[in-house]
């Protein structure tokens, strides 16, 4: 919800997707706290005969919906298929997360996830530390030894990446994607961005069409 998405794919080839969309409340309240709690996002790609299950499952689920005869029975087999794909999804996140963990200091993952997730915001030092559990000035000194740059230098880092993309994939306007990537002010975003890139947002927008175009 409120992200932007966008499709694409290799020329002379072709996509085919299955949107199913739903309200949370058709998933159990201790389900949907599971998938709050996950700071990584819910994307997996699918192999082998995992995937054929899968897609039939999904091509399933969307010709039930277009029956036009409606019962409780239907709607029923309905909300379970959606309920079993998003147990996929899940079982498969936590995989790869437990992997990852291996790698990478908890907290720190922790910290990054939540950066992430809440960048479009404005989000302090102080609410990320308490979202890990540690103090304001522990956890200042903890992420500037772990990733070797200060909270605000990779929040900002973060935020002019994820304008950059949304440059180069969107027809957004400039203060639309300065909006949406967390910059109070338009002028910070546009000094910024040429302090990073070296141009400033209309001209790298510029640039990367006509190298694509």
């Amino acid at each position: 919800p409120t992200d932007y998405h966008c499709q694409k794919t290799e020329e002379g080839k072709h996509i085919r997707y299955y949107n199913l969309t739903f309200l949370p409340d058709v998933l159990p309240l201790e389900v949907q706290k599971a998938f709050r709690q996950k700071d990584i996002p819910l994307v997996y790609e699918f192999q082998g005969k995992e995937w054929r299950r899968t897609l039939e499952l999904a091509q399933w689920l969307c010709s039930e919906y277009q029956n036009p005869v409606k019962d409780v029975v239907r709607e029923e087999g309905i909300l379970s298929g959606i309920r079993i794909l998003c147990g996929l999804l899940y079982r498969k996140a936590q995989d790869t997360e437990e992997k990852e963990s291996g790698s990478q200091n908890e907290l720190v993952r922790q910290a990054v996830a939540y950066i992430q997730q809440n960048y479009r915001n404005p989000l302090t030092l102080k609410e990320t530390a308490e979202y890990v559990g540690l103090s304001p000035s522990y956890f200042s000194a903890f992420f500037h030894k772990k990733l070797g740059m200060t909270f605000s230098g990779y929040l900002l880092d973060y935020r002019l990446k994820m304008a950059a993309r949304y440059l180069k994939s969107s027809s957004l306007s400039l203060k639309e994607i300065g909006s949406a990537c967390g910059f109070a002010g338009y002028s910070y975003f546009l000094t910024s961005f040429k302090k990073k890139y070296g141009v400033p947002p209309a001209s790298y927008r510029k640039q990367k069409k006509e190298l694509t175009g």
